[in-house]
């Protein structure tokens, strides 16, 4: 079947090249645009993703980075961390420099330690001492106490007056935590 165009009027023939260019567009946008959007969309959306994990990453890496400069900040501050510690086989020692310091500052004193366990896990053990002297000279051993190299925190202090005698002596308990390595 032919069809002669020359036949068609000038309306017709107009309507029928619109028809063949709308479907001609139609074809284009079926077949080529919208594939090509929807393919455009599935990149964009895998760009946004890999942007959100590459971010991720570089957030993590930053994260690494810093916490590998602090790490090399405490390293050398690790063994500072060890001397605070009292070693449970030098306990004499420890013993000898509170009675030096009682000694120095001029006060009796007696010790009670806690129960040591013997492991290598740090642990706290509450030490009570019992000191005899001028109260100038017991605020001195605080103070001493203090400074002494090992880690300690004084829980408890009593202070008591001793009014029956003229010497001036004041008795004070302390209730101290060590801690033992």
């Amino acid at each position: 079947m032919k069809i002669d165009f020359k036949k068609f009027k000038l309306k017709e023939k107009i309507v029928l090249l619109n028809a063949v260019i709308l479907t001609v567009i139609a074809v284009i946008l079926i077949f080529l645009i919208f594939p090509s959007v929807t393919l455009i969309r599935k990149i964009q959306i895998n760009i946004q993703s890999q942007l959100i994990e590459l971010e991720n990453k570089y957030n993590k890496a930053q994260a690494l980075r810093q916490t590998s400069s602090n790490l090399k900040k405490v390293e050398p501050l690790v063994g500072l961390l060890d001397r605070g510690y009292i070693k449970q086989e030098k306990e004499i020692e420890f013993i000898t420099n509170l009675e030096e310091l009682a000694v120095k500052n001029r006060i009796t004193q007696k010790l009670n330690l806690g129960s040591i366990k013997i492991n290598k896990t740090p642990q706290k053990v509450t030490l009570q001492i019992f000191t005899k002297g001028k109260f100038e000279d017991q605020v001195r051993y605080l103070k001493g106490l203090e400074k002494l190299n090992y880690y300690s925190n004084v829980k408890n202090v009593e202070i008591i007056k001793d009014t029956a005698k003229k010497d001036g002596d004041t008795k004070m308990v302390l209730l101290v935590d060590t801690y033992w390595q």
